[in-house]
């Protein structure tokens, strides 16, 4: 198998930690396994994105 994307995505709320949990959880075991990492701040994200941390920044519409 191959390494999980990871997911990088900012916690504005203690209700994503159980949403990225559930996304998680519904690719467990298929081709395209994840994993997140939560982040503070968008600027904190974006600097993983850039240094190759993270594959994906999920930016909501709070972004």
């Amino acid at each position: 198998m191959s390494e999980a994307l990871l997911v990088g995505a900012v916690a504005y709320t203690p209700n994503v930690v159980p949403i990225w949990e559930g996304i998680r959880d519904y690719f467990r075991g298929s081709p395209a396994e994840m994993d997140f990492v939560l982040f503070s701040n968008y600027g904190r994200q974006v600097q993983a994105l850039i240094a190759g941390h993270v594959d994906i920044a999920w930016n909501t519409n709070l972004a």
